[in-house]
């Protein structure tokens, strides 16, 4: 019936509050931050200080492999966009597989977690390399999670929770 209405979920639909974002909603706002993000990662040759660019570079990885994770836990693969639109309009997309969205979230948060610094740069609420490291740990229990065992077996466990163990710990 109309409760299960992914689009307009609202308290009058039975929802038990307003934080109930609608479906398009994760979709449009993943999409935005990754197009976002490629935006960066394409501009960031021009930045000239290193340091900022290391933390720019870092922040568009985390922000990319973040929404990339969060439209993978929702809806497994989804199209993958590395590029920036600039402006052309494309209507055929191709969707990629549940492995190849994970690896690419497990990708971006290992660039994130190599580029960013450890210290609270802008202050409080700033990605660090611990954010990096959090998220990376998830997508990594994720890949080797039973939700994934159709697809997981050629990717050697004991490496992946370690790694996840040890982003842990730090």
């Amino acid at each position: 019936d109309n409760i299960l209405n992914a689009l307009d979920f609202t308290k009058a639909l039975g929802a038990p509050n307003n934080n109930c974002p609608p479906v398009s909603a994760l979709w449009n706002q993943a999409y935005y931050g990754i197009s976002t993000a490629n935006l960066v990662i394409s501009k960031a040759v021009q930045v000239a200080d290193e340091d900022s660019r290391n933390k720019a570079l870092g922040e568009a990885y985390f922000l990319r492999g973040y929404n990339y994770y969060r439209l993978f836990a929702q809806y497994g693969g989804v199209v993958i966009q590395t590029e920036p639109a600039n402006g052309d309009v494309k209507k055929d997309y191709t969707r990629a597989t549940a492995e190849e969205t994970l690896n690419q979230v497990i990708s971006d948060l290992d660039q994130a977690y190599q580029l960013l610094p450890t210290d609270k740069w802008r202050g409080n609420g700033t990605w660090t390399k611990y954010t990096a490291a959090h998220f990376l740990a998830k997508a990594l229990l994720f890949r080797q999670s039973e939700r994934n065992s159709g697809w997981n077996g050629s990717y050697d466990k004991s490496a992946d929770l370690n790694r996840a163990i040890s982003l842990c710990d730090e």
